[in-house]
């Protein structure tokens, strides 16, 4: 299936359900707006009504509570008329009847407003009328009569108007009072709705905004979790540090950029991981990064105490983000891309100036047939500037007879590939004949993006092959600083040099060439000069050059002389490079990164030191140096038991012990995963051998590697460094140390002329071996494997034979262990197998005994062997044999193995082929083999039947049938040579044997009529 779905066509379903969707969708938004649209009418009609009826209850209560005092008001004028009245009747004083008659007019006025709320007080007229005719009376001093009508009419008229006054005004108070009541009921309602409306408004805000929120932290937490992913798996160490200075975060890159784990940073100030990394300027950046916040610091600076490593430190202040909150550290290693770019920039500028001063016309086209580069002199002859060329094609510039001839070529270049062809051409208005070399500029994938042309001008051969003598001295010197000489004195001097060694060109020239060397190499000077005046260039990988300001620098230098026609040498032309940098790099490049000693490549030139000093300057009384090879012992199964980590720990332990013995002028390397090496001089082959016994009992004291105490032993090989080829000397010490070394035997041993010997007779024999599976002249050999009950032959073992033209029958034990060594024992055990099974599916149809067996072994190097499973399947599909007659047989140790083995004999097992365990007892035996993997069968090995005859070996032999019985394991008990050992095997209950004592492995004929007999008789 497609790691992506397919995207189809919505289906009319589909649609239908989308637009169904989109209306209920619709019709959802819609009710929600109805329903906030009803309760916002809903609320504004309530508080409309109730605003109109608490304005009419407040106006009515107002004109209540107004008319009650307009009421009590006139009632005082009445009164106060009465008074007045009785005042000016009992005085009879003009003032009286003033003040009579202004009160009067008083409540004539209060009348009035009485009147305009609406209500008139019976009697109030009459009332009125009487006392202005009394005041008339009054007036005119008619007192008798007055006093009679204020008698008669005026008190009852005064009576009957106050207390309607009375009652008026405390009908108008009560119904003010009613009013109030209501009026505030409704107005208490009409808060409380429009407070309720608020409340839903506020709350559904703020719940609106409240979901926001929640989306907006879950969308802030998932991008975090991406951005922190991100970081997580990143190249660049990228670290976090908060406000108080410690850091927060740190990427899985500071292990690989820094040298430092999470987990060692994580909680630690960030002052500590700068005095840690020795980088103070990294505090300075952060320190700067705050000052400026929001702002991308970007520092580069060299990274430890070698100065080796550069950096790109890229630092932002974000503590005032909420979601950051703290400076983010970026650190790339930049490295690699600093020296290639360095690399670069001298290969552009080496291009460049080639271009430039070299006599020829040089141009690069794009596929496109644009001008890339363009150099002077082509420009010049056209007429054109070099810039002006750039981007734009021959038919923009020239005439079309130049354009055409260009182009034709440019094309044909493209469609063909390289050619050379003459041209002519215009140039400064001369037809020119030209000779032109037209050619691709490919990718580093091989795909062509450009077309070079190279071209010269066949009129001024002569000339141009002058130049071209200077060219080629200069091309192939000028890498860096190039310094002309002429009798020792400097005559020219480039940019590069005034770079080198700061001095500008008109300091330097006429000096003698010596100021540029230090003092300790210029005794060599003269001793180069010599060489160079004699015709002879010299290269020099190692100088030491000094600079203006009186230091040095490591470099190396190449002179070439410069020679006049005649042959004469006029002069010196020399090009020295700053290897310091490199030197550094190939310094660390010649360290172990584990252990800090001296590498494989450090020790290869330490060892070529050695003979050219042994050939050039050995005399019989000096001493000898020797190259020994140490190996660590088990090695490889300390490393499968205990973890990389202790062993690698185990491997520092030996290299700091063994560094003490450099103070002595040994020279220590670690030339191997288990490895090291040392030289040493010595006057004899047993002070040689001495003084590696005692580096040896140092070396092997007891070493407490993780908490695990380990005793370490060594296999040494030791090789004399007298003469020879290093490979060979190097060669011979590490046969010798990856020799197998017996129990209690001596761990040292020497390359002499009998070991030279074997080997050069392993050689021989191994090509012979080669030749011998080409033409296909091993055989294989059968044993028959016989039922003990009946004799009777139940399988062979398909044994590999090599009948040589010259030795005969060369053993097995002679050819087998190199076939492993070289690897050809993968193309000898296939061989092997389709021999045997192409006889076995013979011997079973000639015999009619379908469930005959074939046994064949496979070696260790063979499961190692990724194809194979592919090669098994291929014998199958070959042979056409039955897989269930088929065994394969191995050793223990193969079990011993890591879980690809595991992997491969299971794949084997499910094709039908069975697994047999040979010379079982003899490896690492375990119980745990038996319940893991495939195992059909044990063959017990030939030693534990040699010593059955014994009590404790026919105890030892008992215990592996029962244990197999257990098991339910059938077991085959190989060299059974005398009837008492197969007596013995019956007894204890053996299922099959193997040996001498029914046959000898024999070829395919002889082995056909074996079983033909059916059994064998003993």
């Amino acid at each position: 299936m497609s790691e992506f779905p397919v995207q189809e066509s919505p289906s009319v379903l589909g649609r239908t359900c989308g637009n169904l969707g989109d209306c209920v969708n619709e019709r959802k938004h819609q009710r929600r707006y109805a329903t906030w649209i009803l309760v916002v009418l809903l609320v504004v009609g309530i508080f409309g009504a109730s605003w109109i009826t608490t304005s009419t209850l407040s106006d009515r209560v107002s004109r209540s509570y107004q008319r009650a005092q307009v009421a009590n008001n006139l009632a005082s004028s009445v009164m106060a008329v009465a008074a007045n009245e009785n005042n000016a009747i009992l005085t009879q004083s003009r003032q009286s009847i003033s003040d009579f008659s202004s009160t009067l007019k008083r409540a004539r006025h209060y009348g009035a407003i009485w009147d305009a709320y609406g209500a008139q007080p019976i009697g109030f007229d009459t009332y009125v009328a009487l006392e202005s005719r009394i005041l008339k009376m009054l007036t005119l001093g008619r007192y008798v009569e007055a006093v009679r009508l204020d008698q008669l009419s005026e008190n009852q008229a005064s009576a009957q108007v106050s207390a309607v006054l009375d009652r008026q005004s405390g009908a108008a108070v009560h119904q003010a009072q009613r009013d109030d009541v209501r009026y505030k009921l409704i107005s208490l309602w009409t808060h409380m709705l429009f407070l309720l409306a608020l409340s839903l408004a506020i709350g559904g805000v703020g719940l609106t905004a409240y979901r926001k929120e929640v989306d907006r932290r879950r969308l802030i937490e998932e991008s975090d979790r991406k951005v922190r992913s991100l970081l997580e798996h990143g190249g660049d160490a990228i670290l976090l540090v908060d406000g108080a200075g410690v850091i927060t975060f740190a990427s899985a890159a500071c292990r690989q950029v820094l040298g430092v784990g999470v987990d060692e940073v994580l909680g630690v100030p960030f002052q500590n991981l700068t005095r840690k990394l020795s980088v103070p300027r990294l505090s300075e950046v952060l320190e700067a990064a705050r000052r400026s916040a929001g702002e991308l610091l970007t520092e580069t600076m060299s990274l430890g105490d070698d100065e080796l490593t550069i950096v790109e430190v890229n630092v932002c202040d974000y503590s005032g983000l909420e979601t950051v909150e703290s400076v983010i550290i970026n650190i790339r290693d930049i490295t690699e891309r600093l020296l290639t770019q360095a690399a670069l920039r001298r290969e552009e500028t080496f291009s460049t100036d080639l271009m430039e001063h070299a006599p020829l016309f040089i141009y690069v086209k794009d596929l496109e047939l644009r001008f890339l580069r363009v150099n002077r002199l082509f420009a010049l002859a056209l007429g054109q500037k070099a810039d002006n060329m750039v981007g734009r094609t021959a038919a923009e510039l020239f005439t079309s007879d130049i354009a055409t001839i260009l182009e034709s070529a440019e094309l044909r270049t493209i469609a063909d590939g390289e050619f050379t062809t003459e041209q002519m051409l215009v140039l400064d208005g001369v037809e020119t004949r030209m000779l032109a070399t037209y050619f691709l500029l490919r990718e580093t994938s091989g795909m062509p993006y450009a077309v070079a042309v190279v071209a010269m001008d066949m009129t001024e051969v002569e000339e141009l092959r002058a130049l071209e003598r200077e060219l080629r001295v200069g091309v192939a010197h000028a890498t860096d600083a190039m310094v002309t000489t002429y009798d020792g004195l400097i005559t020219s001097w480039n940019k590069s040099a005034e770079e080198m060694f700061g001095y500008i060109g008109t300091e330097i020239i006429g000096q003698e060439v010596g100021v540029l060397v230090a003092s300790s190499y210029r005794d060599r000077i003269s001793t180069l000069q010599h060489a160079l005046y004699s015709g002879k260039s010299v290269t020099a990988d190692r100088i030491v050059g000094q600079r203006l300001d009186g230091s040095t620098f490591v470099g190396s230098l190449s002179s070439a002389p410069i020679v006049d026609d005649e042959g004469v040498v006029r002069g010196v032309s020399s090009v020295i490079h700053d290897r310091t940098a490199e030197m550094a790099l190939e310094a660390q490049l010649r360290t172990d990164s584990l252990t800090g000693l001296p590498n494989r490549e450090a020790l290869i030139e330490h060892v070529k030191t050695i003979e050219v000093s042994e050939l050039h300057g050995k005399r019989e009384d000096l001493p000898v140096f020797y190259l020994a090879k140490l190996r660590v012992d088990r090695f490889d199964q300390l490393l499968s038991v205990f973890g990389v980590t202790t062993a690698e720990t185990l491997l520092r332990f030996v290299a700091d012990r063994l560094a003490a013995f450099v103070r002595l002028g040994v020279f220590i390397a670690r030339s191997g995963p288990r490895d090291f090496a040392l030289t040493y001089s010595a006057t004899s082959r047993a002070d040689a051998e001495r003084f590696l016994n005692d580096v040896l009992r140092d070396v092997t004291a007891p070493i407490d590697a993780e908490g695990r105490v380990l005793s370490v032993s060594f296999t040494v090989g030791i090789s004399a460094c007298i003469g020879g080829d290093v490979a060979v000397v190097m060669s011979q010490a590490a046969l010798l140390s990856q020799r197998e070394k017996s129990i209690g035997g001596p761990p040292i041993a020497f390359f002499d002329e009998t070991l030279h010997h074997r080997l050069v007779s392993d050689v021989i024999l191994i090509e012979e071996l080669r030749a011998a599976l080409t033409s296909g002249q091993l055989l294989p050999y059968f044993q028959p494997i016989v039922d003990l009950a009946t004799n009777g032959i139940v399988a062979f073992e398909a044994l590999a034979r090599w009948p040589h033209d010259a030795h005969g029958l060369v053993p097995p034990d002679q050819f087998i262990g190199l076939a492993e060594d070289t690897g050809l024992i993968v193309a000898l055990g296939q061989q092997i197998r389709i021999q045997a099974c192409r006889q076995l599916v013979e011997w079973q149809r000639l015999t009619g005994r379908p469930k005959l067996e074939m046994h064949v072994n496979v070696s260790v190097h063979e499961l190692s062997d990724p194809d194979f499973n592919a090669a098994t399947n291929l014998m199958l599909g070959e042979t056409g044999v039955d897989p269930h007659t088929v065994v394969f047989e191995i050793t223990e140790s193969t079990l011993a193995s890591t879980t690809e083995t595991m992997a491969t004999l299971r794949e084997v097992n499910a094709l039908g082929i069975r697994w047999s365990i040979d010379d079982f007892g003899t490896g690492y035996s375990s119980l745990s083999y038996l319940r893991v993997f495939p195992v059909d069968s044990l063959k017990i090995d030939r030693s534990f039947v040699t010593e059955s005859a014994t009590v404790k070996g026919a105890s030892i032999l008992r215990s592996i049938i029962d244990m197999a019985n257990v098991l339910s394991v059938p077991t085959i008990a190989e060299g059974i040579e005398t009837i008492e050992q197969r007596d013995l095997m019956i007894e204890v209950g053996g299922y099959r044997g193997q040996g001498y004592l029914w046959h000898r492995p024999v070829p395919a004929d002889e082995a056909y009529e074996l079983l033909r007999g059916g059994t064998i008789t003993t």
